[in-house]
């Protein structure tokens, strides 16, 4: 596994501000975000889910940050086996096939609909690398769109968000780029 201070050096490298996230409850406390909520369809739930399930319950270090300039951010995280990262990887990728549409209402009433689907990007440097664009309408506030880009590198899983609308995609596709370069320039 690679130390989070060697994590956090590829996120500066990449351009981004890193982002305290233990000061922010750390994965535990974001895990928690979904507790009370209903998630629609109900097998969609572990898709919802699973990303903070497998970094909160496998042995892992992450750095994030943030493009100040932009608002896109970007991310590393490191398993201790690599089949970890593969199978975070692949499952993420499955999920967008059975759980195109997603209705989340959270404890407090306030709901959330997704439509989720996948967009061609190009990786170099990279094992693999999906994109996911997500559309969602949120109760009482509006539209967002925002796409995340996947990468896996070894036993690192990057990736990179950007929210908006048609440069949302180059956006998240750029900061994972970016990351995948400075692990490659070491």
């Amino acid at each position: 596994m690679v130390d989070e201070a060697v994590l956090e050096g590829y996120v500066v490298a990449a351009g981004l501000e890193p982002i305290d996230i233990e000061a922010m409850g750390g994965v535990e406390g974001l895990s928690g975000l979904f507790a009370d909520a209903e998630i629609e369809p109900a097998e969609c739930a572990a898709a919802v889910e699973s990303g903070l399930a497998i970094a909160e319950t496998s042995e892992s270090s992450m750095a994030v940050g943030v493009d100040e300039a932009t608002g896109q951010s970007g991310g590393v995280v490191s398993f201790a086996e690599a089949s970890i990262a593969d199978g975070a990887v692949e499952s993420g990728l499955s999920n967008i096939d059975g759980c195109g549409e997603i209705t989340i209402t959270m404890a407090d009433g306030t709901s959330v609909t997704s439509t989720i689907s996948e967009v061609p990007v190009s990786i170099d440097g990279a094992d693999s690398a999906y994109g996911v664009q997500t559309d969602s309408v949120i109760e009482g506030t509006g539209a967002m769109s925002s796409v995340t880009v996947t990468a896996l590198v070894d036993s690192l899983v990057v990736t990179g968000s950007a929210i908006g609308g048609a440069e949302a995609a180059s956006g998240a596709e750029d900061v994972a780029q970016r990351l995948v370069d400075a692990i490659a320039a070491g």
